[in-house]
């Protein structure tokens, strides 16, 4: 059985000893509150925690005064409850440069609001239940961008002056693969790549998000001028053909195509 008080007396232990990275890995069966000898530990730059599935319950930012030091936050396999606490929590690390989210569920969740003027990686892994929740991402100063996971209700991008690497991997198109999924797709990624365009030079693409582009592109094309490297996995179908053209057509300055196709497994790499 995990004993909390034995573990929390381990935590306060640990944070006492001036640690620059931490990694926690346990089943707590119940609600785990980040204790606050742990956010308020002067020393510590990295964290990765794994809590089995379970709800990991964030302090409140009205008392929330730490994490000055931290680098790199790594949360796998966490049910978060508040968003507002979440977004909170994420805004007061105020060096913080690395965000993972990895296979949390988001289930009750209506809005996640990331705003980090420090923030350069954001990655998004697995996950489940985000049909409900919009995401927000202001972030000037991000270089790195990566969602593999379900498709949210929305994904709303501000202030994404830096960017330079988006990756999108929609990973729930199969399960919901008809037309009314594939629209609010074409148009959920039509708007990232709006804001996106500026300063991106690497951009990778998923099937569904490429097959989805087909009819915003042709409404509305986006001309990449900085995009060096273009990555994507497409099917064979007129809508994957008739995309990837486009983008090609308005990437003018584009040195490096791959694409993958995983009807006749080929893999295809070009230095144009």
């Amino acid at each position: 059985m995990f004993e909390t008080t034995y573990f929390l007396r381990f935590i306060d232990a640990t944070t006492r000893r001036n640690v620059e990275q931490l990694v926690l890995w346990f089943s707590p069966c119940e609600p785990f509150e980040l204790p606050h000898c742990l956010v308020t530990c002067e020393s510590l730059q990295v964290l990765k925690l794994n809590l089995c599935g379970y709800i990991l319950e964030l302090p409140n930012h009205n008392h929330l005064g730490g994490f000055r030091q931290l680098k790199l936050l790594h949360l796998c396999n966490v049910e978060l409850l508040d968003g507002h606490l979440t977004s909170c929590f994420f805004s007061e690390c105020l060096l913080l440069e690395k965000l993972e989210l990895c296979d949390c569920n988001l289930q009750h969740m209506n809005l996640l609001y990331i705003a980090s003027k420090s923030l350069l990686y954001l990655t998004f892994d697995e996950g489940n239940y985000y049909d409900n929740c919009e995401i927000t991402i202001s972030c000037p100063a991000l270089k790195f961008l990566t969602y593999k996971s379900p498709m949210p209700k929305d994904i709303v991008i501000n202030n994404l002056f830096s960017i330079e690497y988006v990756n999108i991997n929609l990973n729930d198109y199969d399960r919901n693969c008809d037309d009314d999924f594939g629209e609010k797709t074409g148009i959920l990624v039509h708007n990232m790549f709006k804001e996106i365009v500026p300063s991106i030079s690497l951009l990778k693409l998923c099937k569904a998000s490429l097959k989805s582009l087909y009819k915003e592109a042709c409404l509305s094309p986006i001309c990449f001028n900085k995009l060096k490297s273009l990555k994507l996995k497409l099917g064979v179908d007129e809508d994957c053909m008739q995309v990837m053209i486009r983008l090609l057509k308005y990437s003018l300055n584009l040195e490096v195509l791959k694409l993958w196709c995983d009807e006749v497994r080929l893999f295809i790499c070009e230095v144009m």
